[in-house]
């Protein structure tokens, strides 16, 4: 308790601008950045400051501060001291040498269909391709070490509108504060990943991030891989580290937003989700905000360098469903899709008719003779539980629904709890 009085005196002052919180921020930021949320409301109800202009402090502490005085920021360019960083790692020095010196050789390429499937036709349709760079051992273990020890620290000067990528957000964070919305506009970036390139990484790690220019230029190279067909380096769809350092880049755009679409109706929220774009707002939706708010999106975007896919734009205005990240919104609810919810009760209803191996069996066909009921029960065990994250009541309600029948999930239904 004494702990979290000092961290309160010590975020007070720098609140107020008064001094550099020493040894007490320098401790938290190093080791637990939760433990600001326990002290955080009471400070900002006390100052009756907004949590933006804490931010905006607290963010510039940690750039002047943690930045230049911590050495978060190791100079790759010297291989000594990416041995020293990587300490006990079973890389092998040689890998260590490669990698940076040409991380590109390090990927394997491949192609997969996107959902909303250039090259691939399906029952006439072309169905498009994302190319993932997945990196080798070695490059992935570099770049999970950099997200922990370094990227993961500066967490807090991410946007409050991105739940990408990020510790405790999800798809149901990112749709919860649009449940009792009368309208929603969901939109998103057109190749979003290949447009953020080397030379944004770069300013976002010495702008936004404070890491020194002279070492930056390696680990923008590091971050990024070669396009080929536009020679230049981008973010690659596959890098444990892109998604993080692709929110750092839209700290801008995010910023922008907010205030445009303020400026349109201070009741209007937005949240993002990677590249998906989700606006709502109460009431009926008036021509004339949506024609703003699409136009909002279009000129903050293309301020910051991103192109919007207005082919993929969905509006929803007194729809008795809003659909967006795989979730539905209905009577102020939030629910996983429909398909997801008719095959879970079409599930029950089978096994609530049929023997649970007749079921199983039917659902995964027989394999020289072998049962498929605990395989289809963890399976169907999967989607409760992806349902309960979205939704706990109904996936409760399922639950229930499976009590009276004798099954090896009878075992777990208490994992689901009230």
């Amino acid at each position: 308790m004494q702990f979290l009085k000092k961290l309160k005196l010590a975020l007070d002052r720098l609140i107020l601008g008064r001094s550099t919180p020493g040894w007490m921020l320098e401790h938290v930021f190093d080791r637990n950045l939760s433990i600001l949320d326990k002290v955080l409301e009471s400070i900002l109800l006390k100052d009756g400051l907004e949590h933006s202009e804490f931010r905006g402090r607290l963010t510039r502490w940690r750039k002047s501060y943690i930045g230049k005085s911590w050495g978060l920021w190791t100079d790759f360019s010297d291989s000594a001291n990416i041995c020293e960083f990587l300490g006990d790692s079973s890389i092998a020095e040689s890998d260590i040498v490669s990698i940076f010196a040409d991380p590109d050789m390090h990927y394997r390429r491949f192609w997969l269909p996107s959902r909303r499937s250039d090259n691939t036709r399906s029952k006439g349709r072309v169905r498009k391709r994302r190319l993932i760079h997945a990196p080798d051992d070695s490059l992935l273990s570099i770049h999970r070490l950099l997200l922990r020890e370094v990227l993961d620290s500066f967490d807090l000067v991410i946007s409050d509108a991105a739940h990408s990528y990020r510790p405790r957000r999800s798809p149901r964070t990112c749709m919860f504060p649009h449940k009792s919305s009368g309208w929603m506009i969901c939109m998103d970036f057109r190749n979003f990943f290949g447009t953020i390139t080397e030379d944004k990484v770069l300013r976002a790690l010495v702008d936004r991030l404070g890491c020194p220019s002279s070492t930056a230029a390696c680990y923008s190279r590091l971050f990024t891989v070669n396009c080929e067909d536009k020679g230049i380096r981008v973010l690659p769809q596959g890098a444990p580290t892109s998604g993080f350092i692709s929110n750092v880049c839209l700290i801008g755009f995010d910023q922008r937003l907010r205030a445009m679409l303020s400026s349109v109706d201070s009741n209007i929220v937005y949240t993002r989700y990677a590249d998906d774009i989700v606006i709502s707002g109460p009431g009926m939706l008036s021509k004339s905000v949506k024609s703003r708010v699409i136009a909002s999106v279009s000129q903050a975007a293309n301020g910051k360098g991103f192109v919007i896919n207005n082919s993929k734009t969905r509006v929803y205005s007194g729809a008795s469903v809003m659909r967006a990240l795989g979730i539905d919104i209905r009577g102020g609810e939030l629910f996983p899709r429909k398909s997801i919810i008719d095959y879970i009760e079409k599930q029950v209803r089978l096994i609530k008719t049929r023997s649970l191996t007749e079921v199983s069996n039917g659902w995964g066909g027989l394999v020289d003779g072998q049962d498929n009921t605990l395989k289809y029960l963890d399976h169907l065990w999967g989607l409760i539980i992806y349902a309960s994250g979205i939704n706990r009541r109904y996936a409760q309600g399922i639950i229930a629904e499976l009590e009276n029948v004798e099954t090896p999930l009878s075992g777990r239904l208490g994992l689901i709890d009230s």
